[in-house]
């Protein structure tokens, strides 16, 4: 995923990427505001289907940051078990889920993770 750095946030940093931006914890090296990264983002929480992570009316993807806490809107790729494949962009992300009996897939969904859970890791850096 290409993201530009907007600006750091304490230990965070704050990012802008073509569909939204967000705050999340930079496991990498230096960085430098306002450079490009191409990076993969994780969102290291557990999620309960109807307490955390929701269907969603808005059939887009979408990232923002409100309230203290990531809003991401996604569409599901893929189910298998308790993991939950997502789609943000062009961006395959795997996210542990309970209780999924009555998720579909191409459906969307929207679901908040904290910055201290929304890690990004630069590849080719």
């Amino acid at each position: 995923m290409k993201i530009k750095l907007i600006e750091e946030v304490v230990d965070k940093v704050a990012f802008s990427t073509s569909f939204g931006n967000g705050v999340a914890k930079w496991y990498g090296g230096e960085f430098c505001i306002s450079e490009y990264y191409d990076v993969e983002i994780d969102f290291d929480s557990e999620y309960i289907w109807g307490v955390n992570i929701f269907y969603s009316d808005r059939l887009c993807e979408k990232i923002y940051f409100e309230n203290g806490m990531n809003k991401i809107f996604s569409k599901v790729i893929a189910i298998e078990e308790d993991v939950v494949t997502i789609q943000l962009d062009k961006n395959v992300i795997f996210i542990e889920v309970f209780g999924i009996e009555d998720v579909s897939v191409g459906c969307f969904v929207m679901f908040y993770s904290s910055p201290d859970k929304t890690i990004l890791t630069p590849f080719n850096a």
